[in-house]
């Protein structure tokens, strides 16, 4: 009897272990667990403007517990976590315009963590973070995550994989590998969906050299270009990154024939110093510099670094601008970014090694973090990471949560997921004596995602509501009233609650406790 009586407490005390098992990082968000960054390199006044957004992720399910679209600010503060906003898997999340208004975009669908590409599509958020377009690929092709770039606020570039039986034979291949992964390239009107350009890699690349996969069946196709990034010139003409030849292809807009190569086994520039790169990705024309990019090369083993490459076209001669080096050796073994900010800062973003770096254009480090901290660390990934400026109207209320402690203290926690024009908060309340209830109110300054307030004297309070106020003190929105909570049990009440279960155990099934 004293046995079983000791499981059923045991029992029970593990049950409500669980129930109170969350994140804790937001009292008025619980249900919240966005990644902590780990800040090595504090943000220095050398930054840019704007707000960082990432997408985090993880295999294993050790690392950053929520995987999502997030904007965070300089200090590692949450700013709008979008987690079920866009799922089962976020990639490529950031800002852009399109028809004239700020909105955001991110990959949604399933990724392939054996073949490293995805199936699915992608959405358009407006600035209440609703979703107002989603953009699939044209014809019967799913979307791949790694691209999705808007041209000219109008049209956009996107790409798929496909598996293509051929004889490959002549190119190494056995009888029985008759099997290759193509990448089509397509730019698509956001608006009506009407393809404006289609190009097949097969159809202008040879499958001859490195990849990825058997070619025995569809599902093992030979990946032989992996694809990365596509970028269109002001020329009309295209540069896209393909990671398995260690390659930048600039591809005719008209015919689809390829125009340049830069990089690989088959360079059409000779390579100065610095400027050799392997494995590469997010190749981009700097802003202006059309015979400029910048890319990230996550490097054959010498280590990964941020890059900017002129091109001179009468010499057909590469050279290195600058090279971003991390604040301490980093091998990305994949994905990654390099994003020139408008003040020629740059960011960048080491991918599978879970850190994003600010850059002075001089090579500079002005900001150095890890996107998750603790065990978390080193089980996170993030594809690309950006920094933009942003102004978010939150489709949520406000949170607030109102609590008292065993001393009578009273304090309260607002929050607003997703918004960026308040300012401060003003906070009212009720109160009562003997004779009278008197209205009562304080404006404080927005802490961080979350504000903590501690009501002055001893309630009982009621009616507590808080109002959000911009930068000219008007108000933006007004929560809805809450009520006071007592603080969780202390030990010495949880120990008698525990005691008096003793002799009557609660009657809980094992899938209970599964889902508790």
């Amino acid at each position: 009897m004293q046995t079983t009586r000791f499981i059923n407490a045991f029992a029970w005390l593990f049950l409500l272990s669980r129930a109170c098992n969350g994140d804790k990082t937001y009292k008025s968000r619980p249900d919240l667990s966005p990644p902590q960054l780990n800040t090595t390199i504090p943000a220095t006044s050398q930054v840019g403007d704007g707000y960082l957004f990432i997408a985090p992720y993880s295999w294993s399910g050790e690392g950053t517990p929520q995987s999502g679209p997030y904007i965070l600010d300089d200090t590692g503060d949450l700013v709008w976590s979008g987690f079920a906003y866009i799922a089962p898997t976020t990639a490529n999340f950031q800002p852009a315009v399109w028809k004239g208004q700020d909105v955001l975009f991110a990959y949604e669908g399933i990724l392939n963590r054996f073949r490293g590409h995805g199936h699915g599509h992608h959405k358009i958020l407006d600035k209440h973070y609703q979703t107002i377009r989603e953009v699939r690929s044209a014809g019967h092709y799913l979307s791949d995550m790694h691209e999705f770039n808007i041209v000219d606020g109008k049209t956009v570039l996107v790409g798929s994989y496909t598996p293509r039986e051929i004889d490959v034979t002549a190119y190494g291949g056995s009888e029985n590998q008759t099997w290759v992964l193509e990448y089509i390239l397509q730019e698509i009107d956001i608006e009506t969906g009407d393809l404006i350009f289609e190009w097949h890699s097969l159809d202008h690349t040879s499958p001859k050299g490195s990849g990825a996969g058997s070619g025995h069946s569809s599902s093992t196709a030979w990946d032989y270009i992996h694809v990365n990034s596509i970028a269109k010139g002001d020329d009309g003409h295209y540069i896209a990154s393909a990671r398995a030849a260690s390659t930048v292809y600039k591809i005719n807009g008209t015919d689809g024939s390829i125009l340049w190569r830069l990089g690989g086994k088959t360079s059409d520039f000779d390579l100065g110093p610095g400027v050799e790169f392997a494995f590469q990705h997010h190749a981009r024309y700097v802003p202006g510099a059309p015979d400029t990019i910048s890319l990230f090369d996550n490097s054959a083993g010498a280590g990964s670094a941020g890059k900017i490459i002129h091109l001179d076209f009468d010499k057909w001669e590469a050279t290195l601008i600058q090279a971003f080096n991390p604040p301490h050796p980093i091998l990305a073994f994949s994905q990654g970014s390099t994003q020139i900010l408008p003040n020629g800062n740059a960011l960048v973003n080491w991918g599978s090694a879970n850190q994003v770096t600010e850059f002075s254009s001089h090579g500079e480090v002005l900001f150095h973090a890890f996107l998750e901290s603790g065990t978390r660390q080193d089980d996170t990934q993030n594809y690309r990471a950006f920094k933009s400026n942003w102004t978010g109207f939150s489709p949520e209320s406000p949170a607030l949560v109102a609590e008292e402690d065993a001393e009578g203290r009273t304090a309260v926690w607002v929050s607003w997921n997703g918004d960026t024009r308040t300012t401060h908060w003003r906070i009212r309340w009720s109160s009562e004596d003997e004779s009278s209830v008197m209205r009562s109110g304080k404006v404080i300054p927005r802490q961080a995602f979350e504000t903590t307030l501690e009501l002055p004297g001893k309630g009982p309070f009621s009616d507590i509501v808080a109002e959000a106020l911009d930068a000219t003190g008007n108000v933006i929105i007004v929560s809805e009233s809450v009520e006071l909570r007592r603080k969780f049990a202390t030990s010495s009440t949880l120990k008698q609650s525990i005691e008096s279960h003793l002799d009557t155990p609660p009657q809980i099934s094992l899938g209970l406790a599964t889902e508790l």
